[in-house]
């Protein structure tokens, strides 16, 4: 006899309520480099492999950046959503191939092209599947959780403010300011090889939990404080479009994006 998964969360289970995502050029850039995807999976492949929400932020000369963030995405997507993926597996080998392989390509297409050459993205990827969180992480776009009215940034930055900071040379305070924040350690497209950071264990959602990604001219321009209150309210897209709205009138010296994922429970 055939026996057929239900593909449907049961009721209590934790499901996607609502998602919201916005760029912006911001104020000074002369482009957005910036990329993103945004968009919920279809019942079936979201059962295997889950929804994928990724941000992106490029660097590199005239389109340089724009085409190494794009390429991160749609490599990464297309490399993790071909890759046979059950239910009951575990999505991080795969994960880190599909950085592997973006590293790969950028690389490839700069040293193709001169005047692609030295492009290089961050790229904060996360998969959301049966109520679990994954990320996989290279750069200093960030990934955050709002849960019970506390912001908590489940990413670590890539950056050399980051670095002195964790080897306690600079303080908190120095570290938001220091010139160091601007010097990526780790890249998509830069070098040959790179090390992602990627949960080893998922994350497990509650009921009512946000998840924002978003580039880093969102949380130059935002404070931790300003976020969270944003976060508390109830529409999402309402609250991503707020955010981009408070880091241009922040002055938006960079690009700006933020993906935003809202939870709530099956049935309900």
């Amino acid at each position: 006899m055939n026996s057929k998964r239900n593909i449907n969360p049961p009721d209590g289970g934790i499901v996607l309520a609502g998602l919201a995502a916005q760029t912006s050029r911001g104020r000074v850039r002369p482009n957005n480099q910036d990329f993103f995807h945004a968009e919920r999976s279809p019942v079936e492949r979201e059962v295997s492999h889950g929804h994928v929400l990724i941000v992106a932020d490029g660097m590199g000369g005239h389109a340089a950046g724009e085409v190494a963030s794009r390429l991160a995405v749609e490599v990464f997507l297309e490399k993790y959503l071909r890759a046979k993926v059950t239910p009951d597996d575990d999505p991080v080998p795969v994960l880190r191939a599909a950085l592997y392989e973006a590293n790969r390509l950028i690389l490839l297409r700069g040293e193709e092209d001169d005047q692609l050459r030295g492009m290089g993205t961050t790229c904060s990827a996360v998969v959301i599947r049966g109520g679990r969180l994954w990320i996989a992480h290279v750069g200093d776009s960030r990934v955050y959780r709002f849960r019970s009215g506390r912001l908590e940034q489940l990413t670590q930055d890539h950056n050399l403010a980051a670095t002195l900071l964790a080897e306690g040379k600079i303080d908190g305070a120095e570290a938001a300011t220091h010139r160091g924040r601007h010097i990526l350690t780790r890249a998509l497209g830069v070098r040959t090889s790179v090390e992602p950071d990627i949960t080893a264990s998922p994350l497990e959602i509650q009921p009512a939990d946000r998840i924002l990604l978003c580039t880093d001219g969102l949380n130059r321009g935002a404070s931790d404080e300003q976020l969270g209150d944003l976060l508390a309210e109830e529409d999402v897209a309402a609250v991503v479009e707020r955010m981009v709205d408070v880091a241009n009138q922040a002055g938006g010296p960079d690009n700006i994006t933020a993906v935003l994922a809202a939870f709530g429970v099956a049935g309900e």
